[in-house]
């Protein structure tokens, strides 16, 4: 995800009301005038459906991978309150028949 301003920069350097701009609209909002959620998940999207059903890795950071849980599961919308951790650096997670197994 493109974070605009916000990329390299440590959270304490971030104003506040920005920060709470972005939870209070999660899917739309573009933190530091980078990419939203919804731009994120259109284009996790697209490559599921890409797919011809040959395995393949994906290697990628924990907020794509929060997408397409989002995308794969309920699919109500996204809150900033029920948003999962981004799995540990370096974890190992598999998707079996669409299910995540960690």
């Amino acid at each position: 995800m493109d974070f605009g301003a916000w990329d390299g920069r440590p959270w304490s350097d971030i104003p506040w009301p920005e920060v709470q701009a972005w939870e209070a609209d999660l899917l739309h909002h573009r933190p530091g005038g980078g990419e939203s959620l919804a731009q994120l998940m259109a284009r996790v999207q697209s490559w599921l459906q890409a797919g011809d059903g040959t395995p393949r890795l994906v290697v990628t950071h924990g907020g794509w991978l929060n997408a397409w849980l989002h995308l794969t599961g309920s699919g109500a919308a996204p809150e900033a309150a029920r948003w999962p951790a981004a799995p540990p650096h370096g974890a190992l997670v598999r998707w079996c028949a669409g299910a995540p197994v960690r």
